[in-house]
């Protein structure tokens, strides 16, 4: 359902807009309402990606990650045992 509000903006954005609408052949409230659905959704897509994770959650992707190089996994099977020898 469409609400009527009002805003106020400065004159340069205020032609900015009006010659963007009139370029598209769209009228002011037409372009002004699809911008600032289009930046909702944006903030929303950003918003999502950026939510914070728990440890669990941080050290499964890490896992999921790593699993990617796992045909690497050629390296000596005692490293953990002979660290000194491998290192020195």
């Amino acid at each position: 359902m469409m609400q009527r509000i009002q805003m106020i903006i400065d004159g340069q954005t205020r032609l900015e807009l009006a010659t963007w609408a009139r370029e598209e052949g769209r009228s002011f409230s037409n372009l002004a309402r699809e911008w600032l659905a289009e930046k909702l959704i944006e903030k929303k897509r950003i918003k999502k990606t950026s939510k914070k994770m728990s440890a669990l959650e941080s050290m499964h992707m890490m896992v999921k990650a790593a699993s990617k190089f796992a045909k690497y996994d050629k390296g000596p099977k005692n490293l953990s045992r002979n660290y000194d020898k491998y290192i020195y």
